[in-house]
């Protein structure tokens, strides 16, 4: 009876030792994204800073997808679909942002006031057809 609480025993020691050899992996992949994700969003300022808006929006979707809850990634493809004139996906960026960022980001009342203006500039859009 005890060698076989002593087999069971480490079965479960073996099985968590496979879990954290995975728990290593998953978190060796989560960094790859993390850094895959800035690589393609610093790409990104460099095309915005050359006027390439459809590169930049490319790049950062890119990144969002590696890593949809980076509140900067939302932030930087609101403003760029607002450029495009795409108001409706820029503002529900921006909501992703407030979604993501910190209670304390500086910028939260300043993408609140951006949201309130494309709001009401999608509703004049509306008002015109």
């Amino acid at each position: 009876m005890a060698e076989q609480q002593e087999t069971e025993k480490q079965g479960v020691e073996s099985q968590q030792e496979i879990s954290s050899e995975q728990m290593a992996a998953i978190s060796n992949e989560q960094d790859l994204k993390i850094i895959e994700a800035e690589k393609k969003y610093i790409r990104a300022t460099v095309a915005f800073d050359h006027n390439d808006i459809d590169e930049a929006l490319m790049l950062i979707r890119t990144a969002l997808s590696l890593c949809p809850g980076n509140p900067k990634y939302h932030y930087n493809i609101g403003y760029l679909y607002w450029v495009k004139g795409l108001l409706e996906v820029a503002v529900n960026h921006y909501k992703m942002f407030l979604r993501y960022a910190p209670e304390q980001d500086k910028d939260r009342e300043i993408i609140k006031g951006r949201i309130t203006f494309l709001e009401n500039e999608i509703k004049k859009r509306h008002q015109r057809r």
